[in-house]
């Protein structure tokens, strides 16, 4: 063997050392193998020299053998075998010029009455005396040990005094980063020739999946956080009980506070995680207070919707931060701001600062939970074939394990299923189902799945799966109500505007009570306004929101609204400004849902003025919507496109609105919301000459009055309006009443008489 007494391990392009303590060591008989107390107290020189070695940033052989202790380089042809106490099973560390692996040969017959011993020689060792020991980075893993990543990084044997009864054997293996910080890899037992094997990778696909080996470390915050990582919230819990009677740090507290939290016991973890901020506080931990600060401003607002509790919660996060510099814990403070931005530059600009942020400090959860957001200001702006794409790969790097902390990935699912309702993609979101199934089993988080259900309700909405989207959309209040209720307004206003759209007005305004202040309430709300025969209120309404949200693709569904209150109101010019808008933006986007409302928007001023135009544009939209499969949409064009071609095509007319009224029913949409909402905005004013009107009937009376004109039977309208047969007939009483007609035929006359709404579903 080669003399290299004299030289360093920097010095030598070498994978490992052997570091043998001084040959008179005498060994401890010990009660428990391997029990700090002899390394770190009886032992305290041993402990106190490896202390000193280990902190060098170059390690000089000499001045070891100086010191009583043999040294020699391990050949690049040698495995190292290690005990695994407890688990019936050897590590088998592989070492060569540039690789480390760890992999398992289930040999069996550990003795299991020694769980602890190598979680205690890493305490004596890497633990209180070395403050350095980190995780070799992902990053390295990821590029599948790509050399690059690897240069310079040197794997360091050490082997430690034999102490009688130890299953541990003689030795430690810690890696030594570019960063010179150290991380123990194994317990290694000897050192002989390499066997080539096809087992050496750990099951989980991971080769540097070191951390199994000091799993059942005696700390119980480590285990408690080896827990937490495993999804093992009910372990993680006991862990960090313990840890906070027995040590009651910092760490214990919000260790236990992250356990609750996964375990859906919201308020106990808010209380935990409170203490937890004030401990490191205490302790001076600066940083991690100021990440604590930025993870209770999220459970406030999101669990509670105590905004005023967030902002304060940020506000202590940027205390503690601001002296910081550049850190980890700055990149999710702002991607927590971009989260909650309403503005769609503010919201992008965020998520790229913490994406630069998850980068540099080599943190996957923030780098794709905010490559996620990125994907998704750019959907929101229109560009939703490139938002799409980024939004795709941070959910691969889900899927993948790339991303392993649950809450950044439940982040990213969220943000797929918004962009997808966005977008009004079925297909994507379909596609993805699967997955985020398979997320909520393992992590128990059932908030995410809330959020996904709401936003599938929305897309089978828009897709014209009523039935499924109630079933998704009542299923996503039910969940929030047991989880995140600050967050359950949500789904409330989606189920509210399918309410509105069904004609069930009064279940609607109950929906929306309380949330009209919400920017997620402006949709719903503007369409109950046209419904009760409000355009004013609603324009109001829609321009509120639209001073908050922005103009984008998240707001098409408002700018179409506003173009029928415009029409409705009268103000045939700002109609027109907002239709050429919003066509605009369909051109842009390149998406056929927004285009056909661009084009329709346009052929309702069209019809107002009395341009012949307006006819092309129909068929255009009614294409668009086509392509886009928004079956509730094609029956508001073709109920439109019927009342234009009624005069000169009455056959065709018929057609198309036998066509449209058949997809209405089977959607179970109200035909009076689609006369005041849809194609009434044509004639570019209110119904003033609608009897319902002149006679003050209320909005459920009109409701009724049109069905009644159609020939409906007072068991049809109550069926159709969900109502009982009883309050059906005191409607058609109260109706000839007010009509002051003698019954149901001469009510209908003298609706006849009167010049229907354009595209009245009668035909």
């Amino acid at each position: 063997m080669t003399d290299v007494s004299s030289q360093t391990i920097d010095e030598r392009p070498v994978a490992g050392l052997v570091v043998q303590g001084a040959a008179d060591a005498q060994p401890q008989t010990a009660a428990c193998c391997g029990h700090p107390v002899h390394l770190g107290e009886r032992r305290r020189p041993v402990a106190e020299e490896l202390q000193s070695l280990l902190a060098a940033d170059d390690i000089d052989v000499a001045v070891l053998q100086g010191k009583g202790v043999r040294t020699r380089f391990l050949p690049p042809d040698r495995a190292v075998r290690g005990s695994l106490p407890g688990r019936g099973e050897h590590p088998r560390v592989e070492v060569d010029r540039d690789h480390l692996t760890v992999g398992f040969d289930p040999l069996g017959g550990m003795p299991g009455d020694h769980t602890r011993s190598a979680g205690h020689v890493q305490d004596a060792v890497a633990g209180p005396h070395l403050q350095t020991v980190d995780q070799i980075p992902r990053r390295a893993v990821e590029q599948q040990r790509d050399e690059e990543a690897l240069v310079g990084r040197r794997a360091v044997l050490l082997e430690l005094p034999a102490m009688r009864g130890s299953c541990l054997g003689h030795g430690l293996l810690l890696h030594r980063s570019v960063r010179g910080s150290w991380r123990m890899v194994g317990c290694p037992t000897s050192v002989e020739p390499r066997v080539p094997t096809t087992g050496s990778v750990h099951p989980s696909g991971d080769p540097w999946h070191a951390r199994e080996v000091i799993s059942e470390a005696d700390d119980p915050t480590e285990r408690g956080r080896a827990a937490l990582a495993a999804c093992d919230w009910e372990g993680a819990r006991a862990c960090f009980e313990e840890a906070v009677a027995t040590v009651g740090s910092a760490a214990a507290l919000d260790g236990l506070g992250q356990a609750h939290y996964w375990l859906g016991h919201y308020d106990r973890a808010l209380r935990l995680r409170e203490q937890a901020y004030a401990a490191y506080r205490r302790q001076g931990e600066v940083r991690a207070a100021g990440g604590v600060a930025v993870e209770l401003g999220a459970l406030h607002l999101w669990v509670h919707g105590n905004g005023a509790a967030c902002d304060g919660w940020i506000g202590h996060a940027r205390r503690m931060l601001d002296d910081q510099g550049d850190c980890v814990e700055v990149g999710w403070l702002e991607l927590l701001l971009a989260s909650m931005a309403d503005d769609v530059a503010e919201h992008e600009a965020r998520a790229r600062t913490a994406l630069d942020a998850g980068r540099r400090f080599d943190d996957p959860g923030l780098e794709y939970d905010a490559l996620g957001h990125i994907g998704l200001s750019l959907v929101r702006r229109g560009e939703v074939a490139e938002g799409m794409r980024r939004i795709d790969e941070a959910a691969a790097a889900v899927s993948s394990g790339v991303v392993a902390d649950p809450w950044p990935a439940g982040e990213i699912y969220c943000s797929l299923f918004d962009a997808c309702e966005l977008a009004v993609d079925v297909r994507r979101a379909e596609a993805w189902l699967a997955a985020i199934d398979g997320y909520v089993e393992r992590t128990g988080e059932i908030p995410v799945s809330a959020i996904c259900r709401m936003h599938y309700g929305g897309i089978l909405r828009s897709a014209g799966r009523w039935r499924d989207a109630e079933v998704e959309l009542t299923e996503a209040i039910e969940l929030y109500d047991r989880t995140w209720r600050g967050s359950r307004f949500g789904p409330v206003l989606r189920l509210a505007d399918l309410r509105v759209l069904q004609g069930r007005l009064d279940e609607a305004r109950e929906l929306i009570r309380g949330h009209e202040d919400t920017p997620e309430a402006a949709v719903p709300l503007a369409r109950l306004h046209l419904a009760e025969g409000a355009p004013a209120v609603a324009v109001r309404t829609i321009e509120r929101c639209l001073v908050r949200r922005g103009r984008g693709l998240a707001s098409a569904s408002l700018l179409a609204l506003l173009v029928d209150a415009n029409l409705l109101d009268g103000r045939v010019g700002e109609a027109q400004t907002v239709s050429e808008e919003l066509d605009a933006l369909g051109e842009a986007t390149g998406q056929p849902a927004v285009r056909g409302l661009g084009v329709l928007a346009r052929a309702r001023v069209a019809i107002a003025t009395r341009e012949r135009s307006a006819i092309d544009l129909l068929e255009e939209a009614l294409g668009a919507f086509v392509e886009a499969e928004l079956p509730y949409e094609v029956a508001v064009t073709r109920h439109a496109l019927a009342e234009e071609l009624r005069e000169e095509q009455p056959e065709l007319a018929r057609a198309e609105a036998r066509t449209a009224r058949a997809t209405l029913e089977r959607l179970r949409a109200d035909p009076d919301v689609l006369a005041r909402c849809a194609v009434l905005a044509g004639r570019g004013g209110s119904a003033g000459g609608d009897p319902a009107a002149a006679a003050g009937l209320t909005p459920r009376e009109a409701e009724v009055l049109g069905l009644l004109a159609d020939g409906w039977s007072n068991a049809q309208i109550a069926d159709r309006l969900y109502i009982s047969i009883r309050t059906a007939e005191d409607h058609v009483s109260n109706i000839l009443t007010k009509l002051g007609v003698r019954n149901r035929t001469e009510a209908a006359v003298q609706v006849s008489r009167v010049a229907r709404p354009r595209g009245w579903s009668g035909l």
